[in-house]
């Protein structure tokens, strides 16, 4: 398109961004949105989606901008939650994105829009359009680019970063009932595996007194425990005893006794004797005069005719008729039993 001057009748092209149409007289300006890139233009070009229209120039859009309509001099923001790369779907690189996209569940949105980041391992997003991921909490992990967290099985717990599930180690469980994270086992209980969703109760006759523990502990002799998860044992009473790992303990005997210890019933002593069960030392009686008894004797036996005891696990023979008053002077009763057994001896013949 040309025009004429005034001045001289020549006529010369209209300049760059600038047009003539037949029903003009003089050059006109490309409208903003518009352009012509070439003299002698009889009509100007819109810029196409996706760029905008600067100094008669069509620009695309940068990356978190769009622009869906032709003839734009300007670019529109991405909406909230949205974002657009710079690159437009026919990867045509003079024109930005004519529309802007979401990013995908488990994606992050960058802050200036320009692009999405998938979330880390331990990380997820459940919604579109976020600028930040949450944190996996405890007893869940994911991978990375997670939607939604996932439940730890019973009997683990999720690592520290919530990026996989670790079995809880021995001496401790987990259960959802107990919570999200491993539990130490409490006194009287324990777990000799990992992973394990409870713990175990100590069997009787067996303590654990700490917790976090993977085994119990077998009573010493002397000592029981009666119960399951029993924490500590319980030494035996006075009269009774028990060797290792006793649910219980047992009653010493007639002609027995327990003190310290109470890991074996003793006998009482030659001469003493202990009708009942489950006696102490104490509880041991001496035999009277002209009785005796072995060792761990429930009674004594008392001497027989022409013999007496002072004591011991054994009688005597009584002395001679004529000696009885001199030996036996200071034994009152072995005295009078010899003189009696005497009399019963001479009344018989």
């Amino acid at each position: 398109a040309v025009v004429s001057t005034q001045s001289t009748g020549d006529c010369v092209e209209c300049d760059v961004g600038y047009y003539k149409s037949a029903s003009n007289d003089t050059c006109q300006e490309c409208p903003s949105g518009w352009y012509s890139d070439s003299p002698g233009a009889s009509s100007c070009t819109k810029c196409p989606a996706g760029t905008k229209e600067v100094n008669n120039t069509c620009e695309k859009c940068p990356a978190g901008e769009y622009q869906d309509s032709e003839g734009a001099d300007s670019c529109k923001t991405c909406p909230t939650g949205e974002y657009s790369d710079g690159v437009n779907d026919d990867n045509d690189s003079d024109r930005g994105d004519v529309t802007c996209s979401s990013c995908d569940l488990g994606q992050k949105l960058w802050t200036n829009q320009t692009g999405c980041e998938d979330c880390k391992a331990g990380e997820f997003q459940n919604v579109t359009g976020a600028t930040t991921c949450s944190d996996c909490t405890d007893g869940y992990y994911s991978g990375v680019k997670a939607a939604t967290c996932t439940n730890c099985d019973e009997g683990k717990e999720s690592s520290s970063e919530h990026t996989t599930c670790v079995p809880c180690g021995k001496g401790s469980y987990q259960n959802d009932e107990e919570g999200p994270t491993c539990q130490v086992c409490p006194t009287g209980t324990y777990t000799n595996d990992v992973g394990q969703t409870s713990c175990t109760n100590c069997e009787p006759g067996t303590n654990q007194s700490r917790t976090g523990q993977h085994s119990c502990a077998d009573c010493t002799a002397g000592y029981f425990a009666e119960n399951y998860a029993s924490d500590t044992c319980t030494e035996c009473a006075d009269g009774y005893t028990s060797t290792g790992r006793a649910p219980e303990c047992m009653i010493c005997p007639q002609g027995k006794y327990s003190n310290d210890g109470h890991t074996v019933c003793l006998n009482c002593s030659a001469n003493y004797y202990q009708p009942s069960k489950g006696a102490t030392e104490s509880g041991c009686t001496v035999c009277e005069d002209n009785f005796y008894s072995n060792t761990g004797a429930s009674e004594c036996t008392q001497c027989p005719d022409n013999m007496y005891s002072v004591g011991g696990d054994s009688c005597q023979d009584c002395p001679a008729a004529d000696d009885i008053e001199t030996a036996l002077a200071s034994q009152e009763k072995q005295k009078e039993k010899c003189q009696s057994d005497l009399g019963a001896v001479c009344f018989s013949q």
